[in-house]
């Protein structure tokens, strides 16, 4: 029974020096996997960071460029509309437009006198007086 026992026992250290071996590798293996973990997480991090203050940049340098975008676009339109019409074309149309309310307030108060006229005369007719 002995070379049984023997036996029996070089399996178990066999399979207990396996298992150590193992063990030791997996846990060889966990620490290497949380290192790398640890590492991508304060990469991460520093990146993100990274991002958030190069967005930040970006954000002012985009606002900034809108608000002189903005003043130029401002500047552009004032230009434009003061060489859109000369002094020359201005006076030339407020002159006519001038023209045209006299004649038409003219018109007008001739119609308003003789509508007075007629209105007068038709209050101050004597009904009885044949016509």
């Amino acid at each position: 029974m002995e070379p049984i026992s023997l036996a029996s026992m070089l399996i178990d250290i066999c399979l207990t020096s396996l298992l150590v071996i193992l063990w030791w590798f997996y846990r060889q293996r966990d620490a290497d996997s949380k290192q790398a973990l640890k590492d991508l997480k304060e990469s991460s991090e520093k990146t993100l960071e990274d991002y958030k203050n190069e967005m930040a940049k970006t954000i002012v340098l985009l606002f900034t460029k809108h608000d002189d975008d903005a003043k130029e676009l401002a500047d552009l339109k004032l230009l434009i509309a003061s060489k859109h019409y000369e002094r020359t074309d201005l006076d030339l149309k407020f002159d006519k437009m001038e023209d045209t309310f006299r004649r038409g307030f003219d018109d007008m108060g001739k119609r308003f006198d003789r509508m007075s006229e007629k209105l007068m005369d038709f209050i101050t007719k004597d009904p009885r007086k044949p016509q």
